[in-house]
């Protein structure tokens, strides 16, 4: 059974094992047997339940936090690098002088997809 939980810093989403591909254009997946969560220049856009082949779209994976009186909003913020990792990608967005870096991650066993923001 899938869960989705969303939050503004946490996604949940049901998955097993792990693979990292190259979608359509520059898109990026991480992915299993059951789920396919799709990436494109700023972050999440789709995540599909393949064995229910049915696609959830996300309108719009962005994050706002406010440090020290000033708010980071990755809309506002000029378009980020992304990175590979061993389990998941990373992007790191760059304004002024702060830098956010969100990771995902898919480890093998794990039933979930993980959005970190550090």
């Amino acid at each position: 059974m899938r869960q989705l939980l969303r939050s503004s810093r946490l996604l949940l989403v049901g998955a097993a094992g792990v693979s990292l591909g190259v979608g359509a254009l520059h898109g990026q997946a991480l992915g299993n047997g059951r789920l396919r969560a799709q990436f494109g220049a700023r972050g999440l856009q789709s995540i599909t339940d393949i064995s229910a082949g049915h696609t959830d779209r996300i309108g719009r994976d962005a994050f706002s936090i406010t440090v020290g009186g000033t708010t980071l909003d990755s809309r506002s913020m000029p378009a980020p690098e992304r990175e590979r990792i061993a389990d998941g990608i990373v992007y790191h967005f760059r304004g002024n002088a702060w830098q956010v870096h969100v990771t995902y991650q898919l480890k093998p066993g794990w039933h979930f997809v993980s959005k970190q923001l550090r």
